[in-house]
Order: C-alpha cells, then sequence, then structure tokens
C-alpha cells in the first residue's frame, strides 16, 4: 500500500505513529525520474521506536524483492538502468579453475568483515581485469554481482574531476560493486587505443567491492 501525499496516522506495535508523503519530479540532462519521500513521527522521545519501524519496513521491502541486482549509471547522481538483465554466471567461460577460484575469493572476502575491522584495514577489495574489447571483462562482474545480489555502480573515469568523483563513490552504499570502465584511459582522457595485433594492449576494468554491511 502506497499513502496519498499528504499526512496520515497509523498505529505499530502498539503506538500511534505519523507519517507524511511527498512526490516530486526529479529533472536530469538525460532523464527524469519521480523522487519519493517519507518522514515519520511518533509520540515520546525513544529514538530507538522509529528506528525498529524503519527497519522492519526495510526486511519486509528486502524479503518481498529477493535477492536480485541493479545497474546504475551517475548522472549528477545514480541512476538506474531499466531493463538491465544481469548475466548468469553459467554463461561466463574462463579458464578451468579461475570462475571457481574468484567466487571462492569473494566469499572469503563476505565473511572476513570482523576480521578487517580487528586489523584496522579498510573494508573492500579490488580486482584489475585486463584483456581486449569484448573479451567478457563487464560480462563477469556483471554475473559476479548477480550470483552475490549485489547492484552495480559504473563509473567512466573520463568523465569525471577529481572532486565530482569522490561525491560520486561516497554516495555508493554498502553492499555494492563500484565498477571503474577503462582506467587505462583515465590519465590522458582520450579513448581507448585499438589493441595491436600482437596482443600486448587491452583496456582495463577495476571492480571494487564495498563494504558489506554499514552502519
Amino acid at each position: 500500500m502506497v499513502p496519498a501525499p499528504g499526512m496520515h496516522w497509523f498505529w505499530y506495535g502498539g503506538r500511534p505513529f505519523q507519517v507524511w508523503f511527498s512526490r516530486t519530479e526529479s529533472t536530469h540532462e538525460r532523464s527524469t525520474r519521480r523522487v519519493e519521500s517519507l518522514t515519520f513521527r511518533t509520540v515520546g522521545r525513544n529514538r530507538g521506536l522509529l528506528q525498529i519501524l524503519v527497519n522492519d519496513v526495510v526486511s519486509c521491502h528486502t524479503r518481498r524483492l529477493g535477492v536480485q541486482s541493479y545497474l546504475y549509471t551517475y548522472n549528477d547522481g545514480w541512476d538506474y538502468i531499466e531493463g538491465y538483465a544481469p548475466r548468469l554466471l553459467e554463461s561466463v567461460v574462463l579458464q578451468p579453475g579461475e570462475k571457481e577460484h574468484l567466487i571462492e575469493d569473494v566469499k572469503n572476502f563476505r565473511a572476513s568483515k570482523q576480521r578487517y575491522a580487528r586489523l584496522g584495514i579498510p573494508y573492500h577489495r579490488g580486482y584489475l581485469l585486463y584483456g581486449t574489447p569484448g573479451t567478457g571483462k563487464t560480462s563477469l562482474v556483471s554475473a559476479l554481482a548477480a550470483h552475490f545480489g549485489l547492484s552495480i555502480y559504473v563509473i567512466s573515469l573520463t568523465d569525471f574531476t577529481d572532486r565530482s568523483l569522490m561525491i560520486s563513490v561516497n554516495q555508493v552504499p554498502a553492499n555494492s560493486v563500484l565498477l571503474f570502465e577503462d582506467i587505462d584511459c583515465a590519465k590522458s582522457g582520450k579513448a581507448r587505443e585499438p589493441a595491436s595485433s600482437g596482443g600486448n594492449s587491452g583496456t582495463q576494468t577495476q571492480t571494487m567491492l564495498r563494504p558489506m554491511c554499514c552502519s
């Protein structure tokens, strides 16, 4: 159920709650999207009651959606790409044992948050994927993200300044994959060079797994 715009009252956990619902249209350079805002209030000074309500809403939404992977690009804010269909891990072909080794490495990383915190190490992990265009680097990232239920946030470094890059990265939520495309073109800002016949050149994709949980 979605409330109508305005103020409404409801009961939750035996307490009265007030919700303000507003809806606006946010127009970007290439797209228009609807922004909806919910503001909750209740009687008393115990902030934990509101946190319990919000946690319950998020948990219910997560159960309804199930494990899914989404794709976002940046345009003065992260925009969801409609119609994105992630690759199946079974459709990605690598050398024998490479895919299994990568999956196991990601599993170990996701289970090691406490160890990172104990050692004082930032909790993220990076992978550098190298190869000529069309060899499946982005497809592998898409398949891995879908396998672990992570969303992908794509950044092309040639489109960013140092300031805008910092702003965009700081807006990436936990439990996400941050994908840097064509990092070999970032220094000069030029288009990528075609691969040589000797196979010594290629494009690079930097993938970083953001922290798996946040407070």
